[in-house]
Protein backbone atom coordinates (compact mmCIF):
# COMPACT_ATOMS: atom_id res chain seq x y z
CA UNK A 1 0.00 0.00 0.00
CA UNK A 2 1.37 3.05 -0.97
CA UNK A 3 0.16 5.27 2.10
CA UNK A 4 -0.67 3.52 5.59
CA UNK A 5 -3.60 6.13 5.69
CA UNK A 6 -5.44 4.43 3.46
CA UNK A 7 -5.85 1.71 5.77
CA UNK A 8 -9.65 0.91 6.58
CA UNK A 9 -9.66 -1.06 9.89
CA UNK A 10 -10.21 -4.80 8.58
CA UNK A 11 -7.33 -4.75 6.96
CA UNK A 12 -5.37 -3.62 10.34
CA UNK A 13 -6.59 -5.85 12.58
CA UNK A 14 -5.24 -9.44 12.30
CA UNK A 15 -1.88 -7.84 13.17
CA UNK A 16 -3.34 -5.60 16.05
CA UNK A 17 -5.47 -8.67 17.73
CA UNK A 18 -2.26 -10.86 17.26
CA UNK A 19 -0.46 -9.04 19.81
CA UNK A 20 1.30 -6.07 18.12
CA UNK A 21 2.54 -3.15 21.00
CA UNK A 22 2.90 -0.84 18.81
CA UNK A 23 1.53 0.43 15.51
CA UNK A 24 2.65 3.29 13.25
CA UNK A 25 0.50 5.17 10.46
CA UNK A 26 2.43 7.36 8.09
CA UNK A 27 0.97 9.46 5.18
CA UNK A 28 -0.82 12.40 5.22
CA UNK A 29 -4.54 12.11 6.08
CA UNK A 30 -6.03 14.49 3.31
CA UNK A 31 -3.66 13.60 0.60
CA UNK A 32 -5.84 10.78 -0.32
CA UNK A 33 -8.70 8.54 1.28
CA UNK A 34 -9.05 5.01 2.25
CA UNK A 35 -8.98 2.53 -0.32
CA UNK A 36 -12.43 1.09 -0.08
CA UNK A 37 -13.84 -0.88 -3.13
CA UNK A 38 -17.11 -2.64 -1.71
CA UNK A 39 -19.85 -0.57 -1.98
CA UNK A 40 -21.31 -2.96 0.93
CA UNK A 41 -18.26 -1.87 3.00
CA UNK A 42 -19.45 1.75 2.70
CA UNK A 43 -22.73 0.98 3.21
CA UNK A 44 -21.56 -0.06 6.69
CA UNK A 45 -19.60 3.35 7.60
CA UNK A 46 -15.81 1.56 6.79
CA UNK A 47 -14.81 3.92 3.97
CA UNK A 48 -12.95 5.85 6.60
CA UNK A 49 -9.34 4.94 7.32
CA UNK A 50 -7.88 4.12 10.72
CA UNK A 51 -5.73 6.73 11.13
CA UNK A 52 -9.23 9.22 10.52
CA UNK A 53 -11.35 7.14 12.67
CA UNK A 54 -8.54 7.43 15.76
CA UNK A 55 -8.11 10.94 15.06
CA UNK A 56 -11.71 11.41 15.34
CA UNK A 57 -11.96 9.47 18.43
CA UNK A 58 -9.43 11.26 20.31
CA UNK A 59 -6.38 9.28 19.89
CA UNK A 60 -3.46 11.63 20.29
CA UNK A 61 -1.68 12.29 16.80
CA UNK A 62 0.95 13.97 15.26
CA UNK A 63 0.82 15.99 12.17
CA UNK A 64 4.56 16.75 10.26
CA UNK A 65 2.83 17.54 6.77
CA UNK A 66 3.49 21.09 7.80
CA UNK A 67 7.17 20.46 8.58
CA UNK A 68 7.50 18.29 5.46
CA UNK A 69 11.24 18.09 4.08
CA UNK A 70 10.66 17.43 -0.05
CA UNK A 71 13.93 16.33 -2.06
CA UNK A 72 15.85 18.92 -4.19
CA UNK A 73 14.80 18.48 -7.92
CA UNK A 74 18.21 16.99 -8.46
CA UNK A 75 17.71 14.10 -6.30
CA UNK A 76 14.08 13.63 -7.15
CA UNK A 77 15.43 13.50 -11.14
CA UNK A 78 17.72 11.00 -10.25
CA UNK A 79 15.48 8.72 -8.43
CA UNK A 80 12.87 9.13 -11.56
CA UNK A 81 15.71 8.00 -13.89
CA UNK A 82 16.62 4.97 -11.40
CA UNK A 83 13.02 3.57 -10.68
CA UNK A 84 11.73 4.02 -14.54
Amino acid sequence: MTLALQAVEPSLLVPLVMGCRQAYLVGDPVQLPATVISSKAVEYGYDCSMFKRLQTAGTPTSNCAACAVRRHVCLHVWWMRQVF
